[in-house]
């Protein structure tokens, strides 16, 4: 660059001071030469030039210099990116360069096919094992919901209901094929399968097996249970002789004669609770309520540990077995777990005692 501008102001001082010619030569003892020969660094021809020296290409106006082997640039000057926008309207991209420079590109040919904005239509979908026909997303789900428009169950209103599947494919289904479960109302439920087989299971007390393993009573159902703890709290008791003596009767039926002397007393506190003072003076309650009677739930599945929780659980449990309709052909069955299982109007369900307290449904 520093030779062009030296070469300017020499052009110049030429026009201004007509009176001196002073050539490049001159100035920098060079040899200069003109002309086209030389279009591009690296050039070794005109060749024979002497290091230093300067050539003009008359077209472009371009100088190169000779630096031993090849004609070289006396300067370069690459352009810098300053800045960029992009017009989504026209699809103009535009680069501003250094200098003020601006240049654009139009992007308007440019097409999307293959990208992450592609309509559902120009997505393909794969639909080797699905078994639909659609080639593409947009078919595909297309297809899905016309197919699955068409699900539909009608009454009949003759006792019978017509299934529509998504295929299109019509099931009539008769009353035997719905199972029914019936509230007795008496602790029982009728369950009548699609057969038309019924059976009942029974929720009471005294159809629920007691496993008296380790309680030490003799009782095999709750019912029985129950009634036999209820005897036993009932039995304690505390008889004045009226002679200063006081017959004691506890739980078990054994039967302690206090004399005055032992200046005991057995206190019934009239809420299940009775107040035991011994001859010392040290008082201890005992308490008969069924919340304080232990209840052993090792082999039952219960969480309670007492007489009362035991009831109040087997009592809540028996409470939740329903079976209700869904009004769509289906029904949902509670069992005394709580578990609830829907019984479809295409299944044919089973229940099955199986003799020690529990039932299998199918």
């Amino acid at each position: 660059m520093k030779l062009k501008f030296l070469l300017i102001f020499l052009l110049i001082s030429g026009f201004a001071f007509s009176q001196t010619t002073v050539t490049l030569q001159d100035q920098c003892n060079c040899e200069v030469l003109s002309g086209t020969d030389v279009s591009a660094p690296g050039a070794v021809t005109p060749a024979g030039a002497d290091a230093g020296d300067i050539y003009v290409n008359t077209n472009t106006g371009t100088i190169y210099y000779w630096d031993g082997d090849s004609w070289e640039l006396t300067s370069s000057d690459d352009q810098q990116l300053q800045n960029f926008t992009f017009d989504g309207p026209t699809n103009t991209l535009s680069l501003d360069i250094e200098d003020g420079n601006t240049v654009t590109v139009d992007l308007s040919a440019l097409n999307n096919a293959g990208t992450d904005d592609q309509i559902a239509a120009e997505v393909p979908y794969d639909n080797t094992t699905s078994g639909l026909a659609a080639t593409d997303v947009q078919a595909a789900i297309d297809e899905i919901n016309a197919a699955t428009g068409t699900v539909a169950l009608i009454d009949n209103g003759d006792g019978t209901y017509d299934f529509t599947d998504a295929g299109g494919a019509v099931t009539t289904i008769t009353d035997t094929s719905i199972s029914t479960m019936v509230d007795n109302l008496d602790g029982t439920y009728t369950y009548t399968d699609e057969t038309g087989a019924a059976q009942v299971i029974d929720t009471n007390a005294s159809s629920n097996p007691y496993d008296n393993t380790t309680s030490g009573l003799v009782a095999t159902d709750v019912q029985a249970a129950i009634d036999e703890i209820n005897t036993a709290a009932g039995t304690v008791s505390l008889i004045d002789n009226g002679d200063g003596t006081y017959d004691f009767t506890d739980a078990g039926g054994a039967v302690t004669t206090i004399t005055d002397t032992s200046i005991s007393t057995m206190v019934d506190n009239l809420d299940g609770t009775y107040t035991y003072t011994d001859e010392t003076g040290a008082a201890q309650v005992i308490d008969t309520n069924a919340s304080s009677n232990p209840y052993d739930n090792t082999t039952s599945g219960l969480t309670a540990t007492d007489v009362q929780a035991a009831i109040d659980e087997i009592n809540t449990a028996a409470g939740t077995v329903a079976l209700v309709d869904n009004g769509d052909g289906t029904y949902d069955f509670t069992d005394a777990g709580g578990a609830v299982t829907t019984i479809t109007d295409t299944s044919i369900s089973t229940m099955v005692d199986n003799l020690d307290g529990t039932y299998t449904y199918t």
